[in-house]
Order: C-alpha cells, then sequence, then structure tokens
C-alpha cells in the first residue's frame, strides 16, 4: 500500500473522529431566535462588537465576504457561539477556482479535506454552515486547549495544527481544516469549520476578518 493510499483510507476514520469530538463550544438551545442574515445587514463593518451577542464579532457582509456563499440564518447559539448557515451553491460553484499564480492543482492534503468535507456536508442535508467561540478572557489557555484537545486522536494527530503566520498574536488551523483558532489580546476565537468546504482558504479569511475586529 502506496503512502497516498493509505493516506486516503485514513481520512474516514480520522474525520468521524473529529466530528465527534467536538472540540468546539456550543449552548443546547439559543438564547436568540435564528435570524435571516438579510434581517441583519443594516449593520455596517465598523458597527461595534458587543459582549452580549457573540454575533456582532462579524457582520453577515464580512461573513459573506470571507466565505462566498450568500448567508441565510446566522443564530446565537449561546452567550459565546455564532453560527451561520448559507445557501447551497450551485454545481459550478462547488468547483474551486485556481489559486493565483498556480497551477489550481490540488494537494493531497486539499483532496483529503474536500473528500471528508463532502461526506459530512452530504450527510448532515448538503447545507453548509459554520460557528464561531469566543473566549473574552485567557485566551491563550483556550488556544493551548483546543490544540491539545487533538492528541486524544491518536500521535500521528500530534501536530497536525499548522500556524497561520501574521494574523492576530497567534492562529492555526487544525487537522483537515476542520478547526481554527485565533489568540488577539487576551480574546481567543474558536472557528467550526467541519461543515464548511474549503475550510483551508475561507477559514483563513474569516480569521484575518476576525483580527481586525478584535
Amino acid at each position: 500500500m502506496g503512502i497516498r493510499s493509505g493516506y486516503k483510507e485514513c481520512v474516514g476514520i480520522i474525520w468521524t473522529a473529529l466530528f465527534l469530538l467536538g472540540c468546539q463550544g456550543g449552548g443546547d438551545s439559543a438564547s436568540s431566535p435564528s435570524q435571516p442574515a438579510s434581517q441583519a445587514k443594516s449593520g455596517s463593518a465598523s458597527a461595534a462588537v458587543n459582549k452580549e451577542n457573540p454575533c456582532t464579532l462579524l457582520t453577515p457582509a464580512q461573513v459573506e465576504e470571507a466565505v462566498g456563499l450568500k448567508p441565510t440564518i446566522r443564530e446565537v447559539v449561546d452567550e459565546v457561539t455564532c453560527s451561520y448557515e448559507f445557501e447551497v451553491p450551485s454545481a459550478e460553484a462547488k468547483q474551486p477556482s485556481p489559486k493565483p499564480g498556480g497551477s489550481g492543482a490540488k494537494s493531497e492534503e486539499d483532496e483529503a479535506e474536500a473528500m471528508a468535507k463532502a461526506f459530512t456536508v452530504g450527510a448532515t442535508g448538503g447545507t453548509p454552515k459554520f460557528s464561531w467561540t469566543i473566549h473574552w478572557e485567557d485566551g491563550k489557555t483556550a488556544v493551548m486547549a483546543t490544540r491539545m484537545a487533538n492528541q486524544m486522536l491518536g500521535s500521528e494527530m500530534k501536530d497536525a495544527f499548522t500556524k497561520l503566520d501574521g494574523i492576530g498574536d497567534e492562529a492555526w488551523l487544525g487537522p483537515l481544516a476542520s478547526t481554527a483558532v485565533i489568540l488577539k489580546g487576551d480574546v481567543a476565537v474558536e472557528l467550526d469549520l467541519r461543515l464548511l468546504p474549503e475550510g483551508k482558504e475561507r477559514g483563513t479569511r474569516l480569521l484575518k476578518a476576525i483580527a481586525s475586529r478584535l
């Protein structure tokens, strides 16, 4: 068995573990009802962040710009967690555009993420979605806890986080772009990207937008 085929056979097991682990925070029921994202677009990108409403961290317009999909619902999950759902992209929109200056060919890691996300998003109804959880205090500990939690998946996943330079004070992308986390000052924000395809590119853009708001 070659390295490439062995890697792909492990993806299903790893992704299942990631999905079930649920490293991200999140309460039970929404403390505020689901809201069509279109109803929240009146706020400008400069609108203040309100600690009592986690969804004010980014505006719907900023989320749409970073993700490249039209948001249909944003929801306050609990006092620190906000979630977004998006329109199901058309067949044309599902085809990723080539990277600037590149050949457009996917790396093995990108292919693994695409395969895993296609399975999980399809299994949950086909609707792309993601959420963020804000740690207003002791953010450095939250970043460390997020990274250490992945060691539960096995020794081969120990160094699965990739550091993203130049974003906030510290930013990391998790295995198969399933999660991402940023630290700026004493605040940390975790992104749950398990149901968001192309999480590497979209997650990086979301982290940069978040860094500009903290």
